[in-house]
């Protein structure tokens, strides 16, 4: 799976978190969610994602980086932050 952050009007990172303001809608992101909208801007495999994440966040407190990284994926979809595309071969 790809990740790629879908575009917004401004981001303003202090102390490892953002405030993301897209059309409308003023969002605070942890600093993991921040790293992800600033890895993926132009799109990035979920793999190198994870990796990225972990060498800069360390390991999760359970369970595995791509396991975790999940449901934080899904969020940030959910509010419109990233979009999720299948990589070419993949099925949808």
């Amino acid at each position: 799976m790809i990740v790629r952050t879908i575009p917004y009007a401004d981001l303003l990172e202090r102390d490892g978190e953002a405030l993301l303001l897209t059309e409308g809608t003023l969002l605070r992101l942890s600093a993991v969610g921040a790293a992800v909208v600033r890895l993926a801007a132009d799109g990035i495999d979920a793999a190198q994602l994870a990796s990225a994440l972990e060498e800069a966040f360390g390991l999760p407190a359970s369970g595995s980086t791509p396991d975790a990284l999940t449901p934080i994926l899904d969020a940030l979809a959910a509010q419109h932050l990233v979009e999720l595309l299948p990589e070419s071969g993949e099925s949808a």
